[in-house]
């Protein structure tokens, strides 16, 4: 009698599971973690503790000392068709670089993003609460339209710049970048305030 009762017990859990099934497919969600690669780490030259010093067109100076290199991540979730299960989240890999400035006239915070509101791998850099977005992959990239071959910064030339616009609006301020230095220089649309980097350490 006992085999009996353990035997039906076990038929009626093994049914409750198959039913389970059925009615419950797959959930499809779960956690994806998505990491920003080695060659795109190369792209940020800079290492959280570095200074910056830059000049402007009117001999104004700002030296920019780093605070620090913060890891986050940007989540992104999506709902999946069985309400009863959990969402899917991806997990996408950022790194935030402070720069604590002596120059009221030149606040500078600096992100890089595995997936930003654009879907690339993105730097973005915010100037006076300005954002200048790059992406990674056009950084050092000739074929690019974004792309420069070298430029004259206060008496020094540097090699293989690329450039964006505030807000990716062309017609706005421009900012220049190269991997090895980072920010080189920004300007204003008229160019009547201008920035350029006089050394990095």
């Amino acid at each position: 009698m006992k085999k009996l009762l353990t035997y039906l017990l076990s038929y009626l859990i093994a049914l409750s599971f198959e039913t389970c099934k059925r009615d419950n497919p797959p959930c499809g969600g779960g956690k994806d973690y998505h990491y920003l690669s080695e060659g795109e780490k190369t792209k940020v030259p800079y290492t959280g503790i570095d200074t910056l010093v830059f000049i402007s067109n009117t001999n104004d100076t700002a030296v920019c000392i780093g605070q620090g290199k913060e890891q986050f991540y940007k989540t992104l979730t999506t709902p999946v068709a069985n309400g009863d299960c959990n969402p899917r989240i991806d997990y996408y890999e950022a790194y935030n670089y402070k720069f604590k400035s002596n120059n009221l006239k030149f606040n500078l915070d600096f992100n890089a993003y595995k997936n930003d509101l654009y879907g690339d791998a993105t730097i973005h850099i915010l100037f006076n609460q300005s954002d200048f977005p790059i992406y990674i992959d056009e950084i050092d990239n000739s074929k690019t339209p974004y792309y420069m071959d070298s430029l004259k910064i206060v008496n020094e030339w540097y090699k293989r710049i690329t450039f964006t616009s505030k807000y990716f609006d062309s017609t706005l301020d421009k900012l220049y970048y190269n991997k090895e230095f980072g920010i080189l220089k920004i300007q204003n649309s008229d160019s009547t305030e201008v920035w350029e980097l006089l050394t990095k350490k």
